[in-house]
């Protein structure tokens, strides 16, 4: 099942926000609940954050509706403590709260490099795997970044310019959604047709190569050696897969990027696509919404016949894509995310779309729980 992005045209939002760490929450003494302590990933964080401000962040994340009945407060250098007040469902919330924040939520929106348009710069990607084969530096590299979970290096030329295409290009993995939607995920490898995406890319994978699927992407894919995650993780996922995109083209005037990310999203809610699947309309300010323009319109269809060739929009949530479709006409402010969705999903993208990217990522896992028993006098 493909995913595809349209336009839509969302009523007013109202956007909740959330409060201030540290303030409201219950005594869990009295009552009850759950102690979470968070660390921030050291290997992931950005040079300059602020803890108090990460806190609020926590905060507005998990408890957007302000209701007071969550504490969050900032703990030493790099630590947040969560305390949740035991309530109906509690296993059930906790895990919501652990979900929300195993992810930092920074959205952004890139074009799909593809092998008509991007042959530069996939022919330098290809040449650099190629080289990894026996050259120590480019093995270790890519092991060492296999490591810790981050992508293959940027494909951009020695002199740190643009291709002559004028563009430079990023590796992004696959999202679970779109894993599934592409049907690379581990299920597609009981298919025994040697013409399946999943056979094919584990042909490149076996060769150290990429895979150029004609009219779609450049794919990569590699052993999930991720040590960042529990054992019991890397074994389920077992495998990684990447696609490259092109990094945001410069503003003619300014010299800066014109990155379109969440940060431009003003409104988002949940909301069906045509077909009644699960999806996010979302709404930009002025600035992303004619960037968003300018980009789509470079890229839209050459044709209008079912046979012409349609670049794709790739939409990514902390380096994930978070699912990939072809563009079939300019977009502006308003937009639908869809894809390979449960409602989990949606609701949680909405969430990290109205309350913002957390300044800092934390470490997925909860470094200490304790479970509070309440106190009677």
């Amino acid at each position: 099942m493909q995913a595809f992005l349209s336009l839509v045209f969302p009523a007013a939002l109202l956007v909740l926000c959330g409060g201030v760490s540290g303030c409201g929450g219950h005594d869990l003494k009295r009552n009850g609940g759950t102690r979470l302590v968070y660390e921030v990933d050291d290997e992931l964080r950005p040079e300059n954050y602020s803890l108090e401000d990460l806190g609020a962040a926590v905060k507005r994340r998990i408890e957007p509706a302000e209701r007071g009945t969550i504490l969050v407060k900032p703990i030493g250098k790099n630590r947040v403590e969560i305390s949740v007040p035991r309530g109906p469902d509690h296993a059930v919330r906790l895990q919501q709260i652990k979900d929300l924040l195993a992810t930092t939520g920074f959205l952004e929106f890139r074009i799909v490099a593809n092998p008509s348009d991007d042959k530069t710069g996939i022919d330098a990607a290809r040449a650099y795997f190629v080289r990894a084969r026996t050259d120590a530096n480019a093995k270790d590299e890519l092991e060492r970044l296999a490591g810790k979970g981050a992508p293959p290096p940027a494909v951009r030329p020695a002199n740190g310019e643009t291709w002559p295409n004028g563009y430079t290009y990023s590796w992004f993995e696959l999202g679970r959604a779109e894993r599934a939607a592409l049907k690379l995920n581990n299920a597609a490898a009981e298919n025994p047709d040697p013409q399946t995406l999943w056979n094919k890319a584990a042909d490149a994978r076996q060769n150290g190569t990429i895979l150029p699927v004609p009219g779609l992407f450049c794919l990569f894919s590699r052993p999930c050696q991720n040590h960042l995650l529990p054992a019991a993780e890397r074994d389920r996922k077992q495998w990684e897969y990447f696609v490259l995109c092109r990094d945001p083209e410069k503003d003619p005037q300014t010299g800066a990027p014109m990155r379109i990310t969440g940060m431009h999203i003003t409104q988002a809610r949940a909301t069906t696509d045509a077909a009644g699947r699960p999806a996010v309309a979302f709404h930009l300010n002025e600035q992303g919404g004619k960037w968003f323009f300018d980009l789509t319109s470079r890229n839209k269809p050459s044709g209008t016949s079912e046979n012409t060739f349609r670049r794709r929009l790739a939409i990514i949530l902390d380096g994930q894509v978070l699912t990939e479709a072809p563009l079939d006409a300019p977009i502006g402010q308003d937009g639908i995310i869809t894809g390979n969705f449960t409602q989990q999903d949606v609701d949680e993208l909405v969430t990290f779309l109205r309350t913002g990217a957390l300044p800092a990522p934390l470490k997925p896992v909860p470094v200490a729980e304790e479970e509070i028993e309440p106190q009677h006098n």
